[in-house]
């Protein structure tokens, strides 16, 4: 699976309240976290869940389409044309640039499948 996720980090907004992101990566385990601040059912009191989401690959939001095929789709293509199946997960935030990719990756792999 391969997701795309931004950079972590803490802003501050005019008020003068510390605003974070809601998701921070893990490079070195191709893990994202999700923080999710969350109201007790008491309904005062904060607080914030974190669920860690291992993945096989993370891309940036600077990762052109070509990186991520020349990435991820060889090693579906070789089990695929032996006769296996395979899976390409894209998983992200709505408006983070799926579809967009996607797109981009089907239009890679038609262009490869039809030259041979």
């Amino acid at each position: 699976s391969a997701a795309q996720a931004g950079d972590a980090g803490a802003e501050t907004n005019k008020a003068g309240d510390a605003a974070f992101d809601c998701i921070s990566i893990e490079g070195k385990n191709n893990s994202v976290v999700v923080h999710d601040g969350r109201v007790h059912r008491d309904g005062r009191t904060l607080y914030m869940s974190h669920s860690r989401f291992c993945l096989d690959r993370i891309f940036s939001e600077s990762t052109d389409n070509a990186t991520v095929y020349n990435e991820v789709m060889p090693p579906l293509l070789r089990r695929t044309r032996a006769g296996g199946r395979a899976t390409l997960l894209l998983f992200g935030q709505t408006g983070t640039g799926k579809t967009h990719t996607a797109t981009g990756l089907l239009e890679l792999l038609c262009a490869e499948l039809f030259q041979q």
